[in-house]
């Protein structure tokens, strides 16, 4: 933010992506003044938004709900394209199978029952959908055949959508701010000192990075410590280790086999790496989990929502159990991991959530 001021805003909004947004542009449609603050430079925000591919599953009965959606489509497109429905029941079975039946239902509920207003409302932001023909259709005696629920995606993918809704907070007099880091800073993660360390500072420009992702098993605790800073635990369990590793070994031979003259991996005190064969110590079951620098996507439950103060951090109203007036409205108050892409769920709580807040607005700012 350098040396810029704002004056006073009623919500701040950590965050710019999808569920950020939406819950910024809902603060805003109550009357609150808002203030999004994204970590990333304009160019590269929206977080994990930004890097879908836009599909959301979302109730509807038919092309005529649809159409409430995507205004655009074409008199033959309703007439010849059969894009089926998908229904409320769908939806929860769909919940229940790939969570193994530990999503909480109350959310889900809340989840199925707003999937189809809440596009309808983002609809009429600005935000633009478009049938998703490339990934969830194909044709059938030459008519296009729409399968799993999915017919419906962002107009130009996760990046489309981050377009279109910043341009709507932009449209509402929503302020957004980047707070990131300059590029050159993230240099002093290099490995190495002196001259080695310049050679690969002087080497930024031409540095690939390749990403992996691991659904974890593990798990871990969030302490009160010495200091007020709490204390995070993490215990990576056997099989996490293996897939992990097995991971950042897969993604340096891609490097290499991209034509890679080096390979950084993320392991502690590791120099880099210049030839594939150098890459099997990570399977061979020496290296020491503690020394693999791994980061969390999709992270969820850290601040898990419950009815009663010892079960969780934070109300069903996202306000923080032991602090009044701090709200938690993102990923983190769901209970625990659905193990798919948290997008639409992430943004149907923060909606809610931030509704609530805007309804119950006096109240809280009374105690302020």
């Amino acid at each position: 933010m350098g040396s810029e001021t704002f004056e006073p805003v009623d919500v701040v909004v950590v965050g710019a992506g999808n569920a950020a947004a939406c819950a910024a542009l809902a603060a805003r449609e109550q009357g609150a003044s808002v203030l999004m603050v994204e970590a990333a430079p304009q160019s590269q925000s929206g977080g994990n938004t930004r890097y879908t591919a836009g599909a959301m599953r979302v109730v509807f009965d038919g092309v005529d709900d649809l159409v409430q959606l995507m205004p655009d489509l074409t008199e033959d497109e309703r007439t010849n394209v059969n894009f089926g429905s998908y229904s409320a029941q769908q939806y929860f079975d769909d919940m229940a199978r790939v969570t193994q039946y530990r999503a909480d239902p109350d959310l889900v509920d809340l989840l199925v029952r707003n999937s189809f207003p809440t596009m309808v409302w983002m609809q009429s932001k600005g935000v633009r959908f478009q049938p998703s023909y490339g990934r969830q259709a194909f044709k059938v005696d030459g008519r296009f055949t729409f399968w799993g629920g999915l017919a419906v995606e962002a107009w130009g993918g996760g990046e489309g959508l981050v377009e279109l809704e910043h341009k709507a907070c932009a449209r509402e007099g929503i302020t957004l701010v980047g707070v990131y880091s300059a590029v050159n800073i993230l240099a002093a993660a290099f490995p190495g000192i002196g001259r080695e360390h310049r050679r690969l500072v002087k080497n930024l420009p031409h540095l690939a990075f390749f990403g992996g992702m691991v659904h974890d098993e593990g798990g871990g605790q969030v302490r009160r410590w010495m200091s007020r800073e709490p204390l995070v635990l993490y215990r990576m369990i056997q099989r996490d280790r293996e897939r992990l590793l097995r991971g950042i070994q897969i993604l340096g031979e891609m490097a290499f086999a991209a034509g890679a003259r080096e390979v950084l991996l993320p392991v502690f005190g590791l120099p880099t790496v210049k030839k594939k064969e150098e890459l099997a110590f990570l399977t061979e079951g020496k290296l020491a989990a503690r020394r693999v620098e791994c980061m969390a996507f999709h992270p969820l439950g850290s601040a898990k929502m419950s009815k009663r103060p010892e079960d969780g951090v934070v109300k069903p109203t996202g306000e923080t159990w032991a602090v009044e007036n701090l709200f938690v409205c993102d990923g983190s108050v769901l209970p625990t991991s659905i193990g798919v892409n948290s997008q639409l769920p992430v943004m149907g709580v923060a909606t809610m959530l931030a509704r609530g807040l805007a309804d119950d607005f006096e109240r809280y700012a009374r105690r302020a």
